[in-house]
């Protein structure tokens, strides 16, 4: 077995620290660009991407019983729904899509004070 010298020890450990203090800091680097000259642009891409239509599935067609009766029919419906956390001021809000949806006002503040993620509205 061979052994090596504490110099060659000494330079393969100096090697390694130096590799890794490369890396972070192309990382660091790397972080920085994202956040400070490319941020702008990337919550934009976010958001266009988000707030995008979202394109509705074909009809399934129907499914019968043995019978022939419908058992199952596709349907179009409108679904609206909304993200607590992005909305700013919950009465106008809510004052504002109960004309639109022709719901109950104080129903609709109730919803948009939850603590969930999305709440469905319509």
């Amino acid at each position: 077995m061979d052994h090596f010298s504490s110099l060659t020890v000494r330079r393969r450990v100096a090697v390694l620290f130096l590799s890794i203090v490369v890396l972070v800091a192309g990382l660091i680097i790397r972080l920085g660009y994202l956040q400070l000259w490319q941020g702008d642009n990337l919550l934009d891409m976010a958001l266009a991407q988000r707030v995008s239509p979202v394109p509705l599935l074909p009809n399934r067609g129907t499914i019968y019983d043995t019978n022939l009766k419908p058992l199952a029919t596709s349907i179009s419906a409108e679904a609206v729904y909304a993200v607590p956390i992005e909305v700013e001021d919950m009465d106008n809000t809510a004052s504002a899509l109960a004309s639109v949806l022709n719901t109950d006002k104080k129903w609709l503040l109730e919803q948009l004070q939850k603590q969930a993620r999305t709440v469905w509205l319509g």
